[in-house]
């Protein structure tokens, strides 16, 4: 009911400010977003696998970054890039295994395998003869999702369950039915990598997001996640150095700037006390400056408007009215102050405030509209600073 009033009222084909919405126009971020294309390209290019940082403060807009990246990167036969959609470093329960389960999350979560993966798979020009022998496997396991009898058991497989032996010689990968360790994981990634390129792909993108989830791991724990990162990376480095022609990986891990400072911090100081991290500090370290990232947390106040006006109108397509309306001036400033410029909490105060202005009939919203919404609600927001 109360969506319905907010359409109605407002005469909006959908709800403007719903929170996790990634198909919608990117504000700002500018030099940001540049940033992170570059790395794409230089991807494509490099002959060693690629790591970029984005940092932002939570609600900054890092995952609305990372599937926008994505998005701008589909079809991969077109960009030559294979490029994830956001996936998790870790899962809550996970306490081993963490490359094989980053990578069964990228072939079952991360990339569509129906417009994605398969078109790829289709277009090379590779069989499992054509690899070195420890990953023949793998790519008999990756094009069997090309053959309706093999695509099954093949999808089972690459989401972490088990083919049957009669399954897996029938679909044709007989010696792979199940993906067991880590290595593994990384041998299927690889022979990916081999596929790939001869469909002309250059680069393959894993978007991890969320990676300061580890900081909640116990330490010997959070130096296990850690470490099975540059082990993927040493990985990847012997394989290009042994001169396979493959597409490249480039990895962009998203995290806040406050767990990513102290963890370098942590990081050095362990390693020149010769604790257990001293192995994944250089990892760290030579992470190039241009490939670090950090997004401003907050919006310049034109750019919270833009984003106010941008999702309005989108959601009223065809009519040709200000964007802004219902909402005046002085309730965007008032919103600008409250929010203190983060999206999240810029969609967030006006999705609430939307949503009960309906209920009122309020044809106009103001400042003190909303103060009163808030304040009835018992919602509360404490900018550090006040810029009345």
């Amino acid at each position: 009911m109360s969506r319905d009033r907010v359409l109605d009222e407002y005469r909006l084909t959908g709800l403007p400010f719903e929170l996790g919405r990634y198909d919608v126009k990117r504000i700002g971020r500018d030099d940001e977003w540049s940033r992170l294309l570059q790395i794409m390209t230089s991807a494509r290019a490099s002959r060693s696998p690629i790591t970029g940082i984005l940092l932002g403060t939570y609600g900054s807009g890092k995952s609305f970054m990372l599937w926008q990246l994505a998005q701008e990167l589909n079809p991969p036969l077109k960009s030559k890039v294979l490029c994830s959609g956001p996936i998790r470093l870790i899962d809550p329960e996970q306490r081993r295994d963490f490359t094989k389960s980053l990578v069964l999350r990228f072939f079952s979560r991360g990339v569509d395998q129906e417009t994605e993966l398969i078109p790829i798979l289709r277009a090379a020009d590779y069989s499992p003869s054509d690899a070195p022998s420890h990953l023949r496997p793998f790519v008999a396991l990756l094009l069997a999702l090309t053959r309706k009898s093999g695509a099954a058991a093949a999808r089972r497989v690459l989401a972490g369950g088990r083919a049957l032996r009669k399954e897996a010689e029938d679909a044709g990968f007989p010696e792979i039915a199940q993906i067991r360790t880590n290595d593994d994981a990384i041998s299927l990634l690889q022979a990916l990598q081999l596929i790939a390129k001869t469909a002309k792909v250059d680069a393959i993108s894993l978007l991890i997001d969320e990676v300061e989830y580890i900081d909640a791991l116990p330490k010997g724990q959070r130096s296990a996640v850690l470490d099975s990162i540059k082990h993927l990376w040493d990985q990847e480095v012997d394989f290009f150095s042994r001169g396979n022609d493959a597409a490249q990986i480039a990895m962009i891990l998203a995290a806040t700037p406050t767990f990513w400072h102290k963890l370098t911090r942590q990081l050095l100081s362990e390693a020149e006390h010769g604790d257990a991290a001293v192995g994944v500090y250089p990892f760290v370290s030579r992470i190039p400056k241009d490939c670090i990232v950090e997004m401003t947390a907050e919006l310049a106040a034109d750019e919270a408007r833009q984003l106010i006006v941008s999702r309005m109108s989108e959601a009223r397509a065809g009519q040709g009215k200000d964007g802004i309306i219902p909402f005046t001036d002085a309730y965007v400033s008032y919103v600008y102050d409250l929010s203190e410029g983060l999206p999240r909490k810029i969609i967030e105060i006006c999705g609430v405030v939307l949503a009960e202005a309906a209920k009122k009939k309020l044809k106009e919203i103001d400042r003190s509209a909303a103060k009163k919404i808030l304040r009835d609600l018992l919602i509360s927001y404490e900018p550090r600073t006040k810029r009345e």
